[in-house]
C-alpha cells in the first residue's frame, strides 16, 4: 500500500539512523526521506555509505529547523518512508537553466490515480523559477506539488541536498508518490508601501526599482515605516521584517525575501523576481501571521477525506525569525486544528528557505515567508 511513515530523532547517530531505516522496512519500490537540521559532522556522509550498503534508496536535505507536532527543533532528523515512490530524479542547475534526466520515472501504482510530486530544492541554486517552470511543463495537471527549499540558517553556499550518489551542488530532487494530497498555503503579510516596478532584474537580483538603484528605493520605502533605518541596518534583521510582495491578481502577493546587497546597489533575493514585476513593501503582524497558518491548516483539513492522514508542513525559516517566540503559538494552533479531526495525527516537517505548493492548475512558484501544509492519505 502506498503511504508515508515518519519519525523524528532528536540526537541522531549513525546507529540510530540505520536502526530507524531498517525498522521502516523499505521495499525495492520505496524511498527513505531524511530531513536534517544541524547534523553532526560527518553523519550524512557515513549514512550515505551505509544506507547504500544496505540497498536502501534515499534522498535528503539540510534545513534551518524541523517541526514535530506543535514543537520546533533546531537540530535532529525527520525520517520518512515514501512507499511506492519513483526513483529520484536529479536536476542540477546553472545560470543557464536545469540539467534534467530525459524523463521522470513513474511511481508505482496504488494511489487511486493521484500523484504527488515531492520536491527538494537548494534554495541558493540559480534559475529556480526556470526549474519549476520546466517541471510543471513536464507534469502539468497530472500531479499535485509539495516542496521545500533546503539550506542553512546562515545562508551558507554549500551543498545541502544528497541522495544515493552523494551530495548535489546547486540542484533539486523530485520524487513522484502515488498518493492523494490536500494542500494549502497562506502567509498573512500586508502591504505598507508601493507599488514599485522592478525596472531591471536578472534571476534573483533586482538591479533597479523605479529606474533607481534597487537598494536606494528599498531603503527609502522601509524608512517610511521605520524612519531610523540606515543601509547598514538592513541585513539581516530589518530586511526579514520587510519583504517584497509581487502582485498577483486575486491572490495573496508572492513574497520575495531580500537577503543581501549586490553590486552597484542591487538587491539579492532568495528567489527570482521577473523584470517589470509590480512590487509592494510588506510587513507582518504576529496575530495575522499566526491566523494565516491556522487558515491554511483548516483549509487542508476540511478538504481532505483521509482516513489515515499524515500532515507535512513546510514553514518559512525567516517567518519564524520574525515571529520569534510567537512561532510556538503558530505551530500549536495549527496542530490543534489538525488533531480536532484526527486526534492521533502528528505533523512533521521543516523550517525551509522557500516553499512550493501547487494543485497542477497553476504554474509553480517558490514562495517565501509562507506556511504550507499537505494532508496526505496514507
Amino acid at each position: 500500500m502506498a503511504g508515508i511513515q515518519c519519525m523524528y530523532i532528536a540526537k541522531p547517530t549513525l546507529e540510530s539512523l540505520l536502526s530507524v531505516a531498517r525498522a521502516l522496512k523499505p521495499g525495492c519500490h520505496d524511498c527513505v526521506l531524511l530531513l536534517f537540521a544541524d547534523p553532526p559532522d560527518g553523519l550524512i556522509d557515513d549514512a550515505v555509505r551505509d544506507l547504500n550498503e544496505l540497498g536502501i534508496v534515499f534522498v535528503g536535505g539540510v534545513f534551518p529547523g524541523l517541526i514535530e507536532g506543535p514543537r520546533r527543533h533546531r537540530s535532529g532528523v525527520v525520517v520518512s518512508l515514501l512507499r511506492g515512490a519513483s526513483r529520484p530524479a536529479v536536476a542540477k542547475m546553472t545560470e543557464h537553466g536545469a540539467d534534467w534526466p530525459i524523463s521522470l520515472p513513474a511511481p508505482m501504482s496504488g494511489g487511486g490515480g493521484s500523484v504527488l510530486a515531492l520536491i527538494l530544492v537548494d534554495a541558493l541554486a540559480p534559475c529556480l523559477s526556470r526549474f519549476l517552470s520546466e517541471l510543471f511543463d513536464r507534469l502539468g495537471n497530472t500531479a499535485a506539488y509539495f516542496g521545500m527549499g533546503a539550506g542553512t540558517a546562515n545562508f551558507d553556499d554549500r551543498p545541502v541536498l544528497f541522495h544515493s550518489d552523494g551530495w548535489i551542488e546547486h540542484g533539486a530532487l523530485v520524487l513522484l508518490i502515488p498518493i492523494r494530497a490536500s494542500l494549502a498555503m497562506r502567509h498573512g503579510w500586508n502591504r505598507v508601501d508601493g507599488p514599485m516596478v522592478a525596472t531591471r532584474s536578472r534571476a534573483n537580483e533586482i538591479v533597479e526599482l523605479n529606474w533607481q538603484p534597487a537598494a536606494d528605493t528599498y531603503l527609502n520605502s522601509v524608512k517610511l515605516d521605520r524612519p531610523e533605518t540606515s543601509v547598514e541596518d538592513l541585513f539581516p534583521l530589518v530586511s526579514m521584517a520587510y519583504p517584497f510582495g509581487i502582485m498577483r491578481q486575486g491572490e495573496e502577493d508572492l513574497i520575495r525575501d531580500p537577503i543581501r546587497l549586490g553590486r552597484g546597489g542591487s538587491l539579492i533575493c532568495l528567489s527570482d523576481v521577473p523584470e517589470h514585476s509590480v512590487l509592494y513593501l510588506l510587513k507582518g503582524k504576529a496575530e495575522l501571521l499566526v491566523a494565516a497558518a491556522s487558515e491554511a491548516m483548516r483549509e487542508a483539513v476540511q478538504s481532505s477525506d483521509a482516513k489515515q492522514p499524515l500532515c507535512l508542513i513546510s514553514d518559512c525559516y525567516s517567518r519564524a525569525l520574525v515571529l520569534g517566540d510567537e512561532i510556538q503559538r503558530e505551530l500549536t494552533e495549527a496542530h490543534g486544528i489538525l488533531t480536532e479531526r484526527w486526534p492521533e495525527a502528528v505533523a512533521e516537517g521543516v523550517f525551509a528557505l522557500g516553499e512550493i505548493v501547487g494543485d497542477g492548475e497553476q504554474p509553480l512558484e517558490l514562495n517565501n515567508k509562507t506556511f504550507t501544509v499537505g494532508i496526505l492519505d496514507v
